[in-house]
């Protein structure tokens, strides 16, 4: 999990303009009936906004009911966070190990939104609001930190098919729901401080980069 955070700090190097404003380790998040553990909250910002997630790292050990019941807890929680009415609900960011673990959340997906037996309105409106992605180490390592490589596996719309969704097209990170944040100070975003090569060397050695930057023009 700390290498996906380290590996974003690299690519804020190799793109002016870029930087990793927050990185904050896991933590409880209050849903509605219960609480959501995520592995880790970061902003990322950039030329289009700020990019705010949650981040879930997947090493694939989870059976199909534990998948459920974490889902459950992220759309429970955001039905009540659109109930509230706040301008921003963040990303969440998953990244599996591979394509098969993908399809294995997309199916717990599936589960998690028929287990709730929410009402159809409501399941329509969360459906277009929770903007949930998916990746793996596979695609992360051929694309790089900003390629193309995040869809999107929200709980599908209720009149709505659910294959084309799951087939969705691939985003970067910069193409993600963002919100307009006011001027940041983009020396004082993680590594950018790390001025000296000395420093940064420092960092490689204790928790090297498993993903390269990638291309925002790919």
């Amino acid at each position: 999990m700390n290498r996906f955070f380290v590996s974003l700090v690299e690519a804020t190097f190799v793109h002016p303009g870029h930087g990793l404003e927050k990185w904050v380790v896991a933590k409880q998040v209050k849903s509605q009936n219960n609480w959501v553990t995520h592995d880790g909250f970061g902003r990322y910002q950039h030329q289009g906004g700020a990019c705010d997630f949650y981040f879930e790292y997947d090493r694939g050990t989870e059976w199909h009911d534990q998948l459920v019941r974490k889902l459950r807890g992220y759309v429970l929680m955001a039905i009540k966070w659109t109930e509230e009415g706040p301008d921003h609900f963040p990303n969440v960011l998953v990244l599996v190990p591979d394509e098969k673990r993908e399809k294995a959340f997309d199916r717990a997906m599936k589960a998690a939104v028929e287990s709730l037996q929410i009402a159809e309105q409501i399941a329509e409106k969360v459906a277009v609001s929770l903007p949930m992605f998916i990746t793996s180490e596979e695609l992360l390592s051929q694309s790089g930190m900003l390629g193309k490589v995040w869809r999107s596996f929200a709980p599908p719309p209720a009149n709505r098919p659910l294959a084309p969704l799951f087939m969705a097209v691939r985003q970067s990170l910069t193409e993600l729901p963002a919100h307009k944040a006011g001027p940041f100070d983009l020396e004082r975003c993680l590594g950018k401080r790390w001025s000296d090569a000395g420093a940064r060397s420092k960092l490689r050695r204790r928790i090297p980069p498993t993903f390269p930057a990638g291309d925002l023009d790919a």
